[in-house]
């Protein structure tokens, strides 16, 4: 993996997008026309990739960890919750965006996963024959 990239857990990676404009990342690009001022980005397997150069990076980093520990209910009631406040101040407006990426992510992720080919028992039997063999 490019050292540019920092993978703080399967779901989250930090890269300066930057670097990835400039061509030094190879293992990510950015789409014709994308803003390098961007926060956060996401990927088709699910992955978000948050921006280092952003000026909110440390922030929504954190609260990004917090948030990915909780439950899908437990997203959806901060969600609402966050959603009635009458004038939200800045603070609540990013952790309403954080929570809304969390929630996107998670569905996009499912979305992937569902897609991938499932292995049939005659595939796995397969698998476990060529290990074998390879052992000898």
């Amino acid at each position: 993996m490019n050292g540019n990239i920092e993978v703080v857990n399967e779901n989250l990676w930090c890269v300066n997008q930057h670097y990835v404009h400039a061509g030094y990342i190879k293992e990510l690009t950015l789409l014709p026309g994308t803003s390098l001022d961007k926060e956060i980005y996401l990927t088709n397997q699910g992955i978000l990739v948050l921006n280092t150069a952003a000026p909110a990076y440390e922030v929504t980093r954190k609260m990004l960890l917090r948030v990915m520990g909780h439950t899908d209910e437990q997203l959806e009631y901060a969600r609402q919750k966050m959603q009635k406040v009458e004038t939200p101040d800045a603070y609540v407006k990013m952790y309403l965006n954080v929570l809304e990426w969390e929630i996107k992510r998670r569905c996009v992720k499912a979305e992937y996963i569902a897609s991938q080919p499932k292995q049939t028992l005659l595939d796995k039997f397969k698998n476990k024959v060529k290990k074998f063999l390879e052992r000898r």
